[in-house]
């Protein structure tokens, strides 16, 4: 095992604090995986709980599902479009991109910039201070 830090975990890593209470070092983090395999395996040291991760973004004072699907656009500007209707949404913002580069290249190029200066702008911001 090869990590980075001087001790094992990742960013999953928890320890004591100075009081004694346990904490995430890093900020939660969700273990995520499709490998039946690979759960199988850790169910051999650890129990499971179900877990549905729900996250909401706060965007012109509306608290919006992340990533962006059908309930983002129709919230976010009183819509009722269908799938179909979504995808001409997202089709008539894209911009072209030539190379992809960055996250930023990838969601203008996927939802346009509206977009990603609502959703994602000040979070890379802050962050990676980038």
């Amino acid at each position: 095992l090869i990590d980075r830090r001087s001790h094992i975990g990742g960013n999953a890593y928890d320890c004591y604090n100075e009081a004694g209470i346990l904490i995430h070092r890093y900020g939660p983090h969700i273990f995520h995986t499709n490998a039946q395999s690979i759960i199988d395996y850790l169910s051999q040291f650890t129990s499971w709980r179900p877990y549905e991760h729900r996250v909401l973004a706060f965007v012109d004072g509306k608290l919006l599902p992340i990533p962006i699907n059908l309930d983002t656009i129709n919230h976010l500007y009183g819509l009722e479009l269908s799938p179909a209707e979504l995808e001409e949404f997202f089709a008539s913002r894209r911009e072209t991109v030539g190379e992809v580069r960055t996250a930023e290249d990838v969601v203008v190029s996927t939802v346009g910039r509206e977009l990603y200066e609502k959703f994602f702008r000040g979070y890379t911001r802050k962050q990676w201070g980038v």
